[in-house]
């Protein structure tokens, strides 16, 4: 296949860390591709894929690292993950950032809330406190 690029376009130095993301169910991203192996391990695919469907994921500089949920209430939302792995205090961080930004999009107005299983990760946006990072 013939790749064009754009030969004076900004790139990243090799070092730089690919965004935190995260996935929808079903993202063409693990459902349409031959080899999957760039973006998620085996272990982690195992996890993903389930009897009948495809697990909602999120991705740490470019893997898959977890799967999320989120729930909507009428005047909440509550994300949760479930990392495969433990998180570095930088991944943390950019996964919360990220997260917020899910939130903010999928229930503009509403409180939220963002969770690891069930441990509060950041408490409610109003009080601005965190808890259990773990």
């Amino acid at each position: 296949m013939e790749l064009f690029d754009l030969p004076n376009a900004p790139r990243p130095g090799a070092d730089a860390r690919a965004p935190v993301r995260f996935l929808p169910e079903y993202d063409n991203l693990l459902a349409s591709h031959t080899d999957r192996t760039r973006v998620i391990s085996e272990e982690a695919r195992k996890r993903v894929m389930t009897g009948n469907g495809m697990r909602a994921t999120f991705l740490v500089d470019g893997q898959v690292t977890g799967v999320w949920k989120l729930h909507l209430g009428k005047a909440s939302a509550t994300l949760e993950i479930d990392p495969f792995r433990p998180l570095t205090a930088t991944e943390r961080a950019e996964v919360e950032t990220e997260g917020t930004r899910l939130l903010e999009f999928a229930a503009p107005g509403a409180s939220h809330d963002l969770r690891r299983g069930t441990a509060t990760l950041v408490d409610d946006a109003v009080t601005g406190e965190e808890s259990d990072r773990q």
